[in-house]
């Protein structure tokens, strides 16, 4: 089974690279386990406030993961390809480098729009040891 590890910040590019890579990534051979990320960072405040933003910023990452798991589930035949959602509270880089070694990622699927900062996406590739698919986003 291949491992696809695939951050999610649920924008449109995000769903654009989910989409655009499963077909891609599948090939009929083995089946793929896709990791679907989310990370997210607390910002400073005082300490009681503090748990309570991450708590918030945690359940809302779990619910919005659960939900684009259920509609790619929805969309992809049984046996294909099985999914897991991972929330993290972290930066993307530090997250995406600690889950590549611990679980043994095999490939990771970036998306991209106009916004996003490549130095991001530059020191993810530095930190990594396996293959990396990025997928540029194109409105219509």
């Amino acid at each position: 089974m291949k491992d696809v590890l695939i951050p999610t910040d649920f924008s449109t590019a995000s769903k654009n690279a989910l989409e655009s890579a499963l077909p891609i990534l599948k090939n009929g051979k083995e089946p793929i386990h896709v990791l679907l990320l989310n990370t997210f960072l607390v910002p400073f405040a005082p300490p009681a406030e503090s748990v309570a933003l991450h708590d918030q910023l945690k359940q809302y990452s779990l619910d919005s993961l659960e939900k684009t798991r259920a509609e790619l589930e929805a969309k992809t035949p049984p046996g294909e390809i099985s999914f897991e959602a991972l929330s993290y509270m972290g930066s993307l880089e530090n997250v995406v480098a600690f889950l590549v070694q611990e679980r043994k990622i095999d490939c990771v699927v970036l998306g991209t729009d106009r916004k996003s900062r490549s130095d991001e996406v530059i020191k993810i590739m530095g930190r990594v040891s396996c293959p990396i698919l990025i997928v540029p986003f194109h409105p219509a």
